[in-house]
């Protein structure tokens, strides 16, 4: 119990039998240990699967907003106009920082609803790890993310399980309860704390956007849309790419995978009776 080693035996009155049958047992066990791994990983793969085309629609739809976006102002004027001289308020590094504390509002705002939104359909039923993993904010949110992960391994584990048990398996049982206990305690707790830590920051942002220049808030808000589009696009890559390097991993993990048990000894017939 608690060891990393394990010895077996089987005891009659037909030595050389009863070694090729325990040598059978240990070979099977070993296989079937492989099965399990290999399974194990093969969820871990489909699971990412399903991420990848979340983030992959993610993606496409927020280049295709920015295109139809940049279509229907290309003839406008922008922020590159030129202005008079002589007032502060509109040099390029007050407007830039105007728009850069404006699209990071936007997008604080924008993360924290869809993070409620998920954790709601969460407590109706409808939890999803695809949700949860697609919002940049949580992808920040390390002990969210490891949570996360933890429900993603123990959901493969069971389903690798029930290829060979039945849902009445300790085992199976076991990850079940865990699963649940991610499901409805840790996660949602994690994710509460998230929304939590993104209002004190959009409250911050608030103070410091209160605090500029009126001159500045009657810039056209296109240019801030356009901002928060581009940092939706390019959020949107980097999470696709993320996802895309562990799916790859993924895909080695599956293809390489190896028993976490082997054989030290064979089982031989002993020359002398034990009794």
């Amino acid at each position: 119990e608690d060891g990393n080693f394990l010895r077996i035996g089987l005891s009659g009155t037909e030595p050389q039998r009863l070694a090729v049958s325990l040598n059978a047992l240990v070979e099977q066990f070993v296989s079937l240990a492989a099965d399990l791994k290999r399974a194990q990983a093969t969820e871990m793969r489909v699971a990412l699967d399903s991420q990848m085309v979340t983030a992959q629609k993610n993606l496409n739809d927020a280049e295709s907003h920015l295109l139809v976006f940049r279509n229907q102002t290309i003839t406008l004027p922008n922020e590159g106009t030129p202005v008079p001289s002589g007032l502060t308020s509109t040099t390029p590094t007050v407007t830039q920082n105007f728009f850069g504390l404006k699209v990071a509002l936007e997008t604080l705002r924008g993360e924290r609803k869809s993070i409620e939104d998920v954790l709601a359909r969460g407590q109706a039923g409808g939890f999803s790890v695809d949700a949860f993993q697609t919002i940049p904010a949580v992808t920040k949110a390390p002990d969210l993310v490891g949570a996360l992960n933890e429900l993603t391994k123990y959901e493969a584990d069971v389903r690798a399980l029930l290829y060979r048990y039945t849902p009445e398996y300790k085992g199976v049982q076991d990850d079940n309860a865990k699963i649940e206990t991610l499901k409805t305690q840790t996660i949602p707790r994690y994710a509460l704390a998230l929304i939590d830590q993104l209002k004190h920051q959009e409250a911050d942002l608030e103070t410091q956007i209160g605090s500029s220049s009126k001159e500045l808030e009657n810039i056209p808000a296109r240019t801030i849309n356009e901002a928060r589009l581009t940092r939706e696009v390019s959020a949107a890559e980097d999470l696709f790419k993320t996802l895309q390097a562990r799916h790859e991993e993924a895909k080695l993990a599956e293809a390489s995978a190896i028993p976490d048990v082997r054989k030290l000894d064979d089982a031989v017939a002993p020359d002398e009776p034990t009794s």
